[in-house]
């Protein structure tokens, strides 16, 4: 078993178009995760997470916060 954390920081840039007028902006994301990995042997794990994020839209001043948890696995190829 072992425990990890993630710090996470994003920044982009967007074009839209379609039925809307076209627009151009800005976006900024970070986020900080926390979590475990229970190996069943030397090559797979499951891997069980919960984040926090924080996303911005700077051109439209839009902030969604919120909690993620995630569930996967690890796999890791052993050389031969």
């Amino acid at each position: 078993m072992n425990i990890f954390t993630e710090i996470e920081y994003l920044y982009g840039t967007y074009v839209t178009a379609g039925f809307y007028p076209i627009s151009n902006g800005r976006n900024d994301h970070c986020s900080i995760a926390l979590g475990s990995v229970i190996y069943f042997n030397n090559s797979v794990g499951l891997e069980l997470s919960i984040s926090y994020y924080s996303n911005k839209d700077i051109t439209q001043n839009i902030t969604n916060n919120g909690i993620q948890m995630a569930l996967g696995f690890q796999i890791h190829l052993e050389k031969l």
